[in-house]
C-alpha cells in the first residue's frame, strides 16, 4: 500500500500545452527577509553530490544546496526539456534533500513555498512525499494540509505537473531541509525537472502584540505630557 500525501489534483490537462516553471510563486519578494533559490538540475552530477542553486539565487545566509539520494540523472526528458532526476518504478525511501541556510531570529516565523516540476505516468496516485524540517529535526507544518498538483501537459502516457506546498515554523531556524521521499508503485516512475523554493519571515504574534503595546504606551505618555 502506498504511503502518500492527500493530494489536490487540478484536472485541467492540455496536450502539448507549454507552461513556465516557477509557476504561481507566492509574491514574497517585497518581504525584507525574502529568499529565492532554483535548481534546473541541468548538470549530471553523481549520486550524493550537492547541486548549488542556479545563478541569480537570493539568499544572504549562503549557498542553498540540492542533493539527489537515489535514482539517476537523465538528459532527455521529453517535450524539449533537458536535465533532471529520474526515479524508476518501485523506488521507495529518500529521493533527495534540499538545504536552505538562514540567519536565525527567535522573534520571526519562517514560511517556505516549495515547488517541483515533475513528469509521471501515475498523476492520480503520485507516490511523492515532501516534508520540511528545521536544523533540530522539528517538522514544519503544511498549510493547507494538502500538496497541490497542477498538471499542465500530457506527454505520451505521462503527465507534466507542478507540485506545490506551503510550510511554516517558528522561530526562524539556522537552516531548513526539504526532504523528498518516494513510494512509487511497481509501474510508476517519476522525473523531477526543476525545484523552486521561496522563503520569507514574518513577526511572531507575541512580537507584534509587544510592539503594538509599546506604541500605545508611547502615545499615552505623549498625551500626558501635553
Amino acid at each position: 500500500m502506498k504511503c502518500v500525501f492527500s493530494l489536490l489534483v487540478v484536472l485541467c490537462l492540455s496536450a502539448g500545452m507549454a507552461s513556465a516553471d516557477y509557476y504561481g510563486p507566492p509574491g514574497w519578494d517585497s518581504n525584507p527577509y525574502f529568499t529565492h533559490q532554483s535548481w534546473s538540475l541541468s548538470r549530471g552530477l553523481p549520486l550524493g553530490a550537492a547541486n548549488g542553486a542556479d545563478p541569480g539565487y537570493i539568499n544572504p545566509a549562503g549557498m542553498p544546496l540540492a542533493t539527489r539520494l537515489a535514482g539517476t540523472w537523465l538528459n532527455d526528458l521529453g517535450m524539449g526539456r533537458q536535465g533532471g532526476w529520474s526515479f524508476a518504478a518501485g523506488t521507495t525511501g529518500l529521493l533527495a534533500s534540499i538545504s536552505v541556510p538562514n540567519i536565525p531570529d527567535p522573534d520571526l516565523r519562517k514560511e517556505l513555498w516549495f515547488q517541483a516540476t515533475i513528469k509521471t505516468n501515475d498523476i492520480g496516485d503520485l507516490g511523492l512525499g515532501i516534508d520540511v524540517y528545521d536544523d533540530q529535526g522539528n517538522p514544519f507544518s503544511l498549510s493547507p494540509a494538502n500538496l497541490v498538483i497542477d498538471p499542465f501537459a500530457v506527454d505520451g502516457g505521462a503527465t507534466w505537473a507542478h507540485v506545490t506546498g506551503l510550510y511554516s515554523i517558528a522561530p526562524q531556524p539556522i537552516w531548513e531541509s526539504v526532504v523528498l521521499t518516494g513510494a512509487l508503485g511497481p509501474n510508476e516512475y517519476l522525473i523531477i525537472d526543476q525545484i523552486d523554493v521561496d522563503t520569507r519571515c514574518v513577526p511572531e504574534p507575541s512580537t507584534v502584540a509587544m510592539l503594538l503595546g509599546g506604541g500605545l504606551l508611547a502615545v499615552l505618555r505623549w498625551r500626558r505630557r501635553r
